[in-house]
């Protein structure tokens, strides 16, 4: 295998094949479930993890080919999750993200093959009926940052 060939599969493995996994043995549903599974009844905490491909975020004049934050207000349970979409989340395929939060928090939902999603809003429950947070996933793009969002609210009950 040459050098260039060698390149190719290392980057399709670092911005593809993580964003693919999409059920809880996944090590990137761990801290996504521990957020949510924090949330006391009557208090509602979010994370909002932004992505630009192909640039930076607008206002930001450093070129580079992809840009990614994380912001969760500084509840801590949620700096935990930010840090699992930060390191292997992925930049170019922000639907993908979307995907794996949802399969995390509701191993039942399945998506087929060739889904792609760009604006969405789901609305699902996590935990039991007596004990468990209300979940709201958005995905949209922001045009004014140039960037995808993906917000993920989490409402105790």
């Amino acid at each position: 295998m040459d050098i260039s060939r060698a390149s190719f599969l290392i980057l399709l493995a670092v911005f593809i094949c993580p964003a693919m996994a999409t059920d809880n043995n996944d090590p990137f549903c761990k801290p996504i479930n521990a957020f949510v599974e924090s949330i006391k009844p009557d208090e509602t905490h979010e994370i909002t993890f932004l992505t630009a491909w192909g640039s930076n975020f607008k206002g930001n004049s450093e070129p580079v080919l992809s840009a990614k934050r994380c912001e969760y207000e500084g509840y801590e349970p949620a700096s935990l999750a930010c840090k699992a979409l930060m390191e292997s989340a992925s930049v170019e395929f922000a639907g993908k993200n979307a995907m794996r939060v949802v399969s995390c928090l509701s191993p039942e939902t399945q998506f087929a093959s060739g889904i792609q999603l760009k604006n969405v809003s789901l609305y699902f429950s996590h935990g039991t009926d007596e004990r468990g947070s209300d979940i709201v996933v958005e995905l949209a793009e922001d045009k004014a940052l140039g960037a995808m969002v993906l917000k993920v609210v989490a409402s105790g009950y």
